[in-house]
């Protein structure tokens, strides 16, 4: 299986390809070097195919029998900050536009 954002050599070598966007054709979070965990909006919608990378695993944890079901990332992110202690009290509101270091209280 691929998942990947764009048409490489290594598609040649994969029973299943999903096509995923980019950072710019998605939102979510990320945490940085520092432990400081940011949000990033779209810039863009994903072209043709393409889906957001929770979307994705999402799909995929349903097609193997999980029933938990994501709205979207802040959905994700909610769920992430309920059962990963390190991210416990951020929400999207907390993490705003200028972020907040992982343990932080929300």
């Amino acid at each position: 299986m691929l998942i990947d954002i764009r048409r490489s050599e290594t598609l040649l070598y994969a029973d299943v390809i999903l096509p995923a966007a980019s950072f710019a054709e998605t939102e979510g979070t990320f945490t940085n070097h520092a432990g400081r965990v940011q949000r990033f909006r779209q810039a863009f919608p994903p072209p043709g195919q393409a889906m957001e990378g929770w979307r994705l695993l999402a799909s995929l944890l349903q097609a193997c029998g999980d029933s938990r079901a994501w709205a979207d990332a802040e959905a994700v992110f909610s769920a992430m900050a309920t059962e990963a202690g390190a991210f416990s009290g951020l929400s999207y509101q907390s993490l705003a536009d200028h972020g907040a270091p992982l343990g932080a209280p929300g």
